[in-house]
């Protein structure tokens, strides 16, 4: 029975924490309010480590050692997706602030959270300190909700970011550091042997954040990685070399996977913001209206607007308000390109010197179609009107196959 309860809480555990965020949104509340309120009363009345134990029939230890790893991946993969909402040009406003919050602010945190668990828990100094130490971490799975519901000034908002996810790599080199001072079986380590941790820690993080953030987007920009495997491949190379610093030294994952996240958002060279995101960060710096302009983003802006109903967002193409789709604070806003597409059909049938034009639209949709048809009727007036000459049809056609071939028929 102990596999069926399991499993039980293996799949109760994504679907509470959608419903808390899904709940959050709906009342207008943090979502960390409800996520923690979920994950508390789940906690209560099962306890995953137990089960593992129970399950293996082995001895209760087991069952922290199983959960760690699981658990540390998960940690390093939302300080990736952290990452790569950072941006360095947000820096200008915040970079002394942030840099003070997580240098004197985390030592200042340290310090008060190691004298209340020694004064209030009773701890010893050593247990103390390490307790202070893992406290001084906020996270982003705290900061980004809060930031999200109450909507800060573009710069006290930057700050908070940055510092919800810098924190996290800083608080568990911090943990490991006291932990090797204090904790080591062959007596206190010294400064020396510390400081030499912190700096393989920072050259293991940083190398290997830095080469993989590298090779992911030569990756992409050579078309090494199709477009829909990129999302599932930054995702799997963010967990291996999560693994793999840890390997080298340990807890330099988190640094490498905060490293990986800022470089990739921070480089030229590819996108990798999803339409939604970049409307995320926009209103995050106090914009009050949002203009977007393909009709390949139409499904982002509509998300984007239902998140932010007080925003308004322009899209210069799409249908959202004609079909309905759209909420109250989007709209669409349509400039007359067909007839430019036309008189571009109908120069091109006029100069062509062997009877055949093509027309190259970005994708197959109703937007590339309504364009290229206005490019070939222009075309085919010129071509039967003009020049008194018969047209063959094969533009469409194309078009049709290419439509078929993309959808697998």
């Amino acid at each position: 029975m102990h596999d069926r309860y399991l499993l039980l809480y293996l799949a109760a555990v994504p679907l509470l924490g959608i419903t808390a965020q899904w709940l959050a949104w709906r009342l207008r509340v943090p979502s960390i309010l409800l996520l923690l309120a979920f994950g508390i009363s789940l906690g209560y009345f099962v306890r995953p480590d137990q089960a593992l134990a129970d399950l293996t029939g082995s001895d209760p230890s087991i069952g922290p050692r199983l959960l760690f790893p699981p658990v540390s991946l998960a940690v390093g993969i939302i300080l990736f997706e952290g990452g790569l909402t950072l941006r360095f040009r947000e820096l200008k406003a915040a970079g002394r602030g942030l840099v003070r919050l997580v240098t004197i602010g985390a030592a200042v945190a340290w310090v008060l959270n190691a004298l209340a668990a020694w004064w209030l828990l009773q701890f010893d100094v050593r247990l103390a300190s390490l307790l202070g130490a893992i406290l001084v971490v906020t996270g982003p799975t705290v900061v980004g909700p809060l930031l999200r519901f109450i909507r800060p000034q573009r710069r006290v908002g930057s700050v908070a970011k940055w510092e919800g996810i810098v924190i996290d790599p800083i608080g568990a080199v911090l943990a490991v550091l006291v932990f090797e001072v204090m904790f080591t079986p062959s007596g206190p380590a010294t400064l020396a042997s510390a400081m030499l941790i912190l700096l393989k820690t920072g050259l293991v993080g940083g190398f290997l954040g830095l080469v993989t953030a590298w090779f992911l987007a030569r990756s992409v920009q050579r078309y090494w990685i199709p477009d829909y495997l990129q999302g599932v491949a930054f995702l799997a190379a963010a967990g291996a070399v999560f693994a793999l610093s840890n390997a080298l030294q340990r807890e330099a994952g988190l640094v490498t996977v905060t490293v990986l996240g800022i470089a990739l958002a921070n480089q030229r060279d590819i996108s990798i913001r999803r339409v939604n995101e970049l409307a995320e960060d926009l209103v995050g710096q106090g914009a009050q209206l949002v203009i977007f302009n393909s009709d390949d983003m139409k499904d982002g802006i509509r998300e984007a607007a239902r998140l932010h109903p007080d925003i308004q967002f322009l899209h210069v193409s799409g249908d959202d308000v004609l079909t309905g789709k759209a909420p109250k604070n989007l709209a669409n806003l349509f400039g007359k390109m067909e007839y430019g597409k036309m008189m571009a059909g109908f120069v091109a049938a006029m100069t062509t010197k062997t009877g055949k034009i093509g027309y190259l639209g970005p994708l197959v949709n109703e937007e590339t179609r309504r364009l290229s048809v206005s490019c070939y009727l222009g075309a085919k007036y010129a071509w039967e009107t003009i020049l008194k000459k018969k047209t063959r049809g094969q533009f469409l056609n194309s078009l049709k196959e290419e439509r078929e071939d993309q959808l697998g028929g």
